[in-house]
C-alpha cells in the first residue's frame, strides 16, 4: 500500500524535524520542567 509508505515517511520526517528543532532551540525537557514547576506552585497555592 503506497499510502501507508507515504504516511510512515511523513511521520519520520516530522519526528526528525521535531528532534532537530528541539536540540537547536533549547535543551530537551527544559520547557517541560519549567511548566511542571509552575503547575506545582499553582497546586501549592491552592
Amino acid at each position: 500500500q503506497p499510502t501507508l509508505d507515504v504516511l510512515q515517511k511523513a511521520r519520520l520526517n516530522i519526528e526528525n524535524h521535531l528532534k532537530d528543532s528541539n536540540s537547536n532551540n533549547m535543551p530537551p525537557g527544559s520547557a517541560q520542567s519549567h511548566h511542571r514547576r509552575r503547575h506545582h506552585r499553582t497546586n501549592n497555592q491552592d
